[in-house]
């Protein structure tokens, strides 16, 4: 799993999104709940443009480690891009409640005052 997400993420920084996504949905078929090929999935969707696939597979990754501040930081920001702002801002209060000083989501917070 760890060499199909390296690839995935090799392919996402190089703008190459089909095979970026098909590395992260071989990375799930190898591991369905694995956090991190979760939250690569949703990266590849929200560049896509694909808002509402990216926020679902978001939210299974934060159901998979709901106490990690920066997955939930993720959700909130695909919250925001898909304009559901009191998502967004309930999603931000998680994120700061985990890790008061995840400084993007200090900021991300101001931004939706």
């Amino acid at each position: 799993t760890d060499a199909l997400l390296a690839q995935a993420a090799d392919h996402l920084r190089a703008g190459r999104l089909a095979d970026a996504d098909a590395k992260a949905i071989a990375a799930l078929e190898a591991s369905v709940n694995d956090p991190w090929a979760l939250e690569l999935r949703a990266r590849v969707l929200h560049a896509a443009g694909r808002l509402a696939d990216a926020r679902r597979v978001q939210a299974h990754a934060v159901a998979v480690r709901p106490q990690d501040a920066g997955f939930v930081y993720n959700l909130a920001v695909l919250d925001r891009a898909s304009g559901d702002v009191e998502a967004a801002r309930r999603h931000v209060r998680k994120a700061l409640a985990l890790d008061p000083g995840l400084r993007a989501a200090q900021l991300l917070s101001a931004g939706l005052a």
